[in-house]
């Protein structure tokens, strides 16, 4: 017999790439403890994800779109898709930036019956745009300067200085004493003086003590 039979199939090709956006690092800073890496809102795709690292350290979302970092590293993301097993790599880079602003208070200073007012300050302090100063006290008076690095007061006490960075919102403090030496003499007449018509003059010896000024 020279029976022949012919038939045919069709097959198809799915070569469908990953489609995924990963987004950019992050950096830790004083304000972030940690950080969220990749894409929270690709929930439903038909994807299995994997996130590791060798310097740095996941702290969750470990096999999910998006991950939690606590520590500066390099952090790669390897995604197979589930319909064709086409994959998907990347890596993004976490930074830390924990970097304490520079304060100086400058020396103690002293109030004195001349100097009824002090600067206090140093020239070390953190400047610029990125920096805020703010100096508070509980015990003394600033009467200006409270928001820069030098402040001028009028009462002895503890001035604290803090100073932030707003880009890694790390803050620093010192505290500097003002004491008051403003010691003046105080005199005292004594009461109940009588000038007879018989008297040329009289002696007047006043009493003086020395205390401070109020």
């Amino acid at each position: 017999s020279f029976c022949s039979a012919i038939d045919s199939f069709f097959v198809d090709k799915d070569i469908a790439a990953v489609e995924f956006n990963i987004g950019l690092g992050d950096t830790l800073n004083c304000a972030k403890e940690t950080v969220i890496l990749g894409d929270i809102n690709e929930v439903n795709a038909p994807y299995l994800y994997q996130w590791t690292t060798n310097n740095g350290n996941i702290t969750a979302g470990a096999n999910q779109s998006a991950v939690m970092v606590n520590q500066p590293g390099t952090y790669q993301l390897d995604i197979e898709s589930t319909l064709n097993g086409c994959t998907f790599t990347d890596s993004l880079n976490v930074v830390v930036d924990r970097l304490i602003p520079s304060v100086d208070v400058g020396q103690a200073k002293e109030l004195t019956c001349i100097e009824e007012e002090v600067i206090i300050g140093g020239v070390t302090t953190d400047i610029g745009t990125d920096f805020i100063q703010e100096w508070t006290t509980e015990n003394g008076r600033i009467i200006s300067g409270e928001d820069t690095p030098f402040a001028t007061v009028t009462e002895a006490g503890q001035y604290q200085l803090l100073v932030r960075n707003t880009n890694n919102q790390c803050e620093n403090t010192a505290i500097v004493e003002v004491t008051t030496d403003q010691i003046y003499p105080m005199i005292e007449l004594p009461s109940n003086l009588s000038f007879a018509c018989t008297d040329d003059f009289i002696a007047i010896e006043p009493r003086v003590e020395i205390g401070l000024m109020d």
